[in-house]
């Protein structure tokens, strides 16, 4: 399954990452592999092609991608008492002191007064409060405690390029639009945290609970934030100029969309999938060049627990919608795929998002909508915007009491059931045609492979719809038989 590959080389990558490192060996590897396809398999020889070329083109991305991303700089890290580098996120706010980024570096400074180059990915924590802005520059001034962390006492900002200028003036518009309406509190760090993807102190209460309930991917801007505008516009546009073009235009919401709140490793997996989408490819390969698309343009993407987080969810709602489907089939996936980065990062997991991703899915779309209509002035909306938020507090608060942390075993226990239960309702599928068959029965199966692609409504992306019918046997009548052939044995005819 084709869908699985982003999902298996991060996963690949953050356990054994010097996997990565020997693409001559790969090369080598794949051409003795299309040598035996050729000999051996000869009428399949594009299928297997094409799939040794894709596992090829994965493992160099990501090898390089890797490369690209590993820290280094030109003295001994303890020596390293400044560095500069540009923003390639915006800053996220820490529960303790200031704001947490990730670097770019291309300078550093020595003790001693020595200057060197430095290159790779750091993570920086500073105690600046002001939120910072991907492409800034800044030069940092503190030491490393670790390879991939340095702790900055003083920070300041050599460049802000225009965009950046232009993204912090909007956000802070409309920010002061959101408090001057809904006031300071849990509600205004929600529209905030939904439309416009700013955290702030307040807002650290609703995940804390989203994550005990295991439902904290609803919180993070994704493809659920953007099939929401691209829903509002398509069904307006298409009232225009047509649904044919109504499915092209309604990507510039989404595009503008993800300029202002930023190149979240989410936003841009959702918005690549988007355009993938314009064209008559199968999910699966959209899927993949989207995700190799996405390590060239943001090679830093390899590294990062949100990307792999994301891939991991949207590689599971892929690969699910070929399976036998079941209710609640693609969270109990989605948990599954997810469930493993959570141990590494965290040490535990959570299977109550089973049971609330649904309802709190939807009261966080309900308060986008609200958060949406109370930034274009339609003031009466907010007092249901602090009820929504009253109710997601409410639900995620009573899931937070009732939660269970798991570790690995308990993932272990829950993988075995769920792949248990789907290999047995796909052995009962198989059983039921072959007992049809069997009874000489005529069946007629249309399956829409490629799922619901409209943004309307409320299927699921890439749900699978099936159609089916079924025509008894024929039973021969031997008195119509005689009346339709003549004595010569042969059928009358006018």
């Amino acid at each position: 399954m084709y869908a699985l590959l982003p999902l298996c080389s991060l996963y690949l990558h953050l356990l054994i990452p010097a996997c990565f490192s020997y693409p001559h060996l790969a090369c080598i590897g794949v051409f003795f592999a299309c040598s035996l396809c050729l000999l051996h398999r000869p009428l399949r020889r594009p299928r297997y092609a094409l799939t040794l070329l894709l596992l090829l083109t994965t493992y160099v991305v990501v090898g390089w991608a890797s490369a690209r991303s590993e820290a280094a700089w030109a003295f001994d890290r303890e020596r390293i008492i400044a560095v500069e580098g540009v923003l390639v996120e915006d800053s996220a706010l820490s529960r303790t002191i200031g704001q947490v980024l990730r670097l770019r570096l291309t300078w550093c400074a020595a003790v001693d007064g020595n200057e060197g180059e430095g290159r790779g990915i750091v993570g920086v924590i500073t105690t600046l409060n002001e939120p910072l802005y991907a492409t800034e520059a800044l030069r940092l001034e503190g030491r490393f405690v670790s390879d991939s962390l340095f702790v900055a006492n003083r920070a300041r900002v050599l460049e802000s390029p225009s965009p950046a200028r232009l993204r912090r003036r909007i956000i802070a518009s409309l920010e002061q639009r959101l408090a001057s309406i809904v006031g300071q509190g849990p509600t205004k760090s929600l529209a905030a945290m939904l439309i416009l993807g700013q955290s702030d102190s307040e807002g650290f209460a609703l995940k804390d609970l989203a994550l005990l309930c295991g439902c904290a991917h609803t919180l993070a801007l994704s493809g659920m934030h953007l099939s929401f505008f691209m829903g509002i516009t398509t069904t307006l546009l298409s009232l225009v100029a047509g649904k044919r073009w109504a499915k092209r235009l309604a990507l510039i919401p989404p595009t503008l969309f993800v300029g202002l709140a930023g190149p979240k490793p989410s936003l841009v997996r959702a918005l690549l999938f988007r355009y993938g989408l314009l064209f008559p490819i199968d999910q699966a390969a959209i899927a993949n060049l989207a995700f190799l698309i996405q390590l060239v343009l943001a090679p830093h993407t390899v590294n990062s627990p949100a990307a792999l987080y994301s891939w991991a969810a949207f590689s599971a709602l892929l690969g699910s919608s070929r399976l036998p489907p079941f209710g609640l089939r693609t969270t109990a996936f989605a948990i599954l795929a997810t469930a493993p980065s959570s141990i590494i990062y965290s040490g535990s997991w959570n299977a109550m998002g089973l049971l609330f991703s649904l309802p709190v899915t939807a009261l966080i779309a309900a308060a986008m909508a609200l958060s949406l209509l109370v930034l274009v002035g339609i003031s009466p909306c907010a007092l249901l915007l602090m009820k929504t938020t009253d109710l997601l507090f409410f639900l995620l608060g009573w899931g937070a009491l009732h939660s269970t942390a798991s570790d690995v075993t308990g993932y272990l226990i829950y993988a075995s059931v769920l792949l248990t239960m789907v290999g047995s309702i796909g052995y009962a599928e198989t059983l039921g045609k072959r007992h049809r068959r069997h009874r000489y029965e005529m069946g007629v199966r249309v399956r829409f492979t490629e799922g619901d692609h409209s943004p309307v409504g409320g299927a699921r992306l890439c749900d699978d719809e099936e159609v089916w019918t079924e025509l008894s046997a024929v039973k021969s009548d031997p008195r119509a038989d005689r009346e339709l052939t003549a004595p010569s044995g042969r059928p009358t005819g006018p």
